[in-house]
């Protein structure tokens, strides 16, 4: 018996073809990092500003540097060597760039937050955006933002172009005591973030490195001298433990203990949503972050199709990995799961389990009257106030929601 989950992010746009993108974002010398920030009324942390006007060279090095990888699906070639950034742009703003400094001169009315640049990966120069400014403001910008990119990619001698490939910039309230805690799954740039077929017909393991923050701030392996990383299959309805026991699962050490896991294609159906929770040597919760995990080559693929009604008339379809669904003021969107191979849509009958999650946190999220978590249905539905929440000030905060879709077994 077979069965397939998928997943889907109701929040900006991205294509699918058979070239994937990874953005990562990593100091100067590859080690990854986090595009977090945090702030109070007096102060930002990290204050990526003072560091780039004033910081030492070892200081600088640290400065986000926020690159994109490409990967050709049908070999699993990195062909991130070709790639070639055309556009930028922030919260949907077009960014540009003076030609001497390469510091933006415009991010969505705010000029200085970026800085064109290179990094060197696999012995190649390729391009990247530095963040040097402070995005987080306690008055004026207090919720996250989003970079994106266009461009070119070269793939089998041809020029294939790419648009919306984006990263969230997370912008979060300073937190005293255990409360300023994160945690980020990283991919390793030794390998690709999905699965996948090379070649020479081997399927490629992925990596996800579990790295502990406090404030913006990476805790060093010192200060965490006992703490535990748990890793949970969180794409089906319930929450499962991921351990060396598992199929396809080896849980290692990049830093730390267990922070390290890699994902074989035996232990994904198309997808699988991984959590991990953070724990220190009082078995006190600290943290927990999410990471998507794509098989690409897994015979069976989902799309969406995304409509106003449950019926599925004039629907979008959505493709590819981490598709994105941006919801407006008072709609309602209809979100259905087809099952698809190389021939064309599974004429199957197919039901699905639906259960959705916080994007930003990885906590799951409950009471979505659109969103079952029972078996037997064929669609689900979000609505604008599941995606931002109103308090009773009239405040707004956006939430975005990845919904999962597991389907039954045939």
């Amino acid at each position: 018996m077979s069965r397939v989950n998928g997943g889907i992010v109701v929040s900006g746009t991205i294509d699918g073809t058979t070239i994937v993108y990874d953005v990562v974002v990593v100091q100067a010398d590859g080690t990854p990092t986090t595009l977090t920030q945090y702030y109070d009324d007096a102060k930002v942390l990290p204050d990526w500003e003072n560091i780039y006007n004033n910081g030492t060279t070892a200081e600088k090095a640290t400065l986000p540097r926020i690159i994109i990888r490409a990967f050709d699906t049908a070999n699993g070639t990195d062909i991130t060597h070709t790639l070639n950034i055309t556009a930028v742009k922030y919260n949907d703003s077009l960014v540009g760039f003076n030609s001497s400094t390469g510091i933006s001169t415009s991010t969505g009315g705010v000029p200085g937050l970026l800085k064109k640049d290179t990094f060197n990966y696999n012995g190649h120069t390729i391009p990247c955006i530095i963040m040097v400014g402070n995005p987080a403001d306690s008055l004026i910008n207090p919720d996250d933002d989003r970079i994106t990119f266009d461009g070119t990619v070269v793939s089998g001698g041809g020029q294939m172009s790419f648009q919306g490939i984006g990263k969230d910039v997370q912008i979060r309230p300073i937190v005293d005591a255990n409360g300023g805690y994160s945690v980020e799954l990283h991919v390793p740039l030794t390998v690709p973030k999905y699965i996948m077929t090379n070649n020479n017909n081997a399927i490629l393991s992925t990596q996800r490195v579990a790295r502990l923050y406090y404030n913006g701030a990476p805790v060093s392996a010192s200060d965490m001298t006992g703490y535990t990383f748990r890793f949970y299959d969180i794409t089906g309805p319930t929450e499962v433990q991921l351990t060396n026991a598992s199929t396809d699962i080896t849980i290692g050490q990049s830093l730390v203990s267990g922070d390290l896991i890699t994902i074989g294609p035996d232990a994904v159906d198309c997808l699988l949503t991984l959590r991990c929770r953070v724990f220190d040597n009082n078995n006190n919760e600290l943290a927990s972050g999410t990471s998507a995990v794509y098989d690409l080559s897994d015979p069976y693929s989902l799309k969406w199709k995304v409509s106003d009604s449950s019926s599925g008339n004039n629907a979008s379809e959505y493709t590819g990995v981490e598709p994105r669904v941006t919801l407006h003021s008072g709609q309602t969107k209809y979100f259905i799961p087809k099952i698809v191979t190389e021939k064309g849509e599974l004429s199957t009958a197919i039901t699905w389990t639906f259960n959705a999650d916080d994007a930003n946190t990885g906590v799951t999220v409950s009471g979505l009257p659109g969103v079952p978590s029972t078996s037997g249905q064929t669609y689900a539905y979000l609505r604008y106030q599941d995606v931002v929440l109103t308090d009773a000030s009239g405040n707004k905060t956006l939430r975005p929601v990845k919904l999962h879709a597991q389907s039954s077994e045939f």
